[in-house]
């Protein structure tokens, strides 16, 4: 009976062709490098099918989805993986990405909200993409905030100019045009011009919160 149950406990691991989960997670992932994203989602959900809590499988669903732009699909897969995985710091960022994606900005704060400070290693790019998204929101002065310790840590030209632009909505023109100011130098001492031409349009204009 003992060998019945253990038997039985096994076929779920394996379907009728003799995959495993873990051979479907890979297919997946090989399909999904090459861009076949239907046929990935396919082979991730087969996954699933062996083993319906595996979070890896739901978070490459999420994955896949959000490339194909079914953010709500993306969301729904990225939001299991998260509660499954005691809130994935990954989960966690490629959720409110998503969320960002879509256009859902209180939510995508929401999620990078509790990214902040969990992995200091991740601060500089955890607290530039809520940057972004406060932006997005009308958030300026936390988006100053977040800009600044970017900018602290390592400036570079676009969080200067994001931050010029924040502080323009703000009415703070002087602190604007100091940062403006300063991506022209940065530029023009690494011969690039991009974010140079923007801000020489846009400390011309006067901008209201």
């Amino acid at each position: 009976m003992r060998f019945v149950l253990f038997f039985l406990s096994c076929l779920s691991f394996f379907d009728c062709s003799g995959q495993t989960v873990q051979d479907y997670l890979q297919s997946g992932s090989e399909k999904y490098k090459q861009y076949q994203i239907k046929e990935a989602i396919s082979d991730y959900r087969q996954a699933l099918v062996l083993d319906s809590n595996n979070i890896a499988a739901y978070y490459a669903l999420g994955e896949a989805e959000s490339w194909r732009m079914s953010y709500d699909s993306a969301i729904y897969f990225y939001t299991k993986s998260i509660r499954m995985s005691d809130n994935s710091t990954y989960g966690l960022f490629n959720r409110g990405r998503t969320y960002y994606y879509k256009g859902d900005y209180e939510k995508a704060l929401n999620d990078f909200n509790q990214l902040i400070g969990r992995e200091e290693k991740f601060l500089p790019l955890n607290a530039e993409v809520r940057a972004i998204i406060r932006y997005r929101a009308h958030h300026f002065y936390g988006a100053i905030d977040d800009l600044t310790k970017v900018i602290n840590d390592r400036a570079y030209v676009q969080d200067l100019f994001l931050r010029a632009r924040c502080y323009q909505h703000t009415n703070q023109d002087s602190l604007a045009h100091e940062d403006f100011a300063a991506l022209i130098r940065e530029e023009q001492q690494n011969n690039h011009v991009l974010y140079s031409a923007y801000a020489f349009y846009y400390s011309g204009k006067k901008e209201k919160a």
